[in-house]
């Protein structure tokens, strides 16, 4: 009888009958390092997108490139949430809201203003003072610069009340979208004159 180095079909039969469960497994476990390392690569290389759906009277639409009055929409919808961000707080709330306006705010205008912010921190904490402010009006002087009027009532410890209207005078640069600023837009700069 000749000898053959080469496996005969019985013996890949008896190792194959013999390593049955450890080669499904394996195949399995394989299957499922593929699939962990393909999703995960095509996770890491999704890029999230903002999309913008208005709604008209003939039904819903992706807004590509806002109109006049969809950017005059989103331009007071800014304003709002700043002025009620900035000006209206109390004592509880103010820090929560120096937080949230922080996004609206350039780089370089938020490193002027928290400084300011920490100074009238000790201050509102102190005095536990309230300002509720209302947006009245909204002038765009230019394409940037914009001129909000509000009005203020101030409380001051348990009785003292006070009424102030302020003008702020507020310079926006364009900025692109994301999930903390929606509107595209961001405070380059701002004064208070007080009428």
């Amino acid at each position: 009888m000749i000898e053959t180095r080469y496996p005969t079909i019985r013996s890949v039969r008896n190792f194959y009958m013999m390593k049955k469960g450890n080669i499904i497994v394996s195949f399995l476990i394989l299957i499922l390092v593929i699939w962990a390392g393909t999703s995960t690569f095509l996770l890491i290389q999704k890029k999230d997108k903002i999309v913008i759906i208005k709604v008209t009277e003939q039904g819903t639409a992706l807004v590509n490139e806002l109109s006049k009055e969809d950017e005059l929409v989103s331009e007071k919808a800014f304003f709002r949430r700043y002025v009620g961000l900035m000006y209206n707080y109390d004592f509880l709330s103010f820090e929560d809201n120096v937080k949230k306006v922080s996004f609206m705010l350039s780089q370089e205008f938020w490193n002027k203003a928290s400084k300011e912010m920490q100074g009238s921190k000790k201050r509102i904490y102190q005095d536990r003072i309230s300002q509720s402010t209302a947006l009245t009006k909204i002038i765009k002087r230019s394409e940037t610069e914009y001129e909000l009027l509000t009005q203020s009532t101030v409380i001051k410890g348990p009785s003292s009340a006070q009424d102030r209207s302020f003008r702020i005078k507020v310079i926006v640069a364009r900025v692109t979208r994301s999930s903390e600023n929606p509107w595209g837009m961001e405070i380059a700069s701002a004064s208070e004159d007080r009428l």
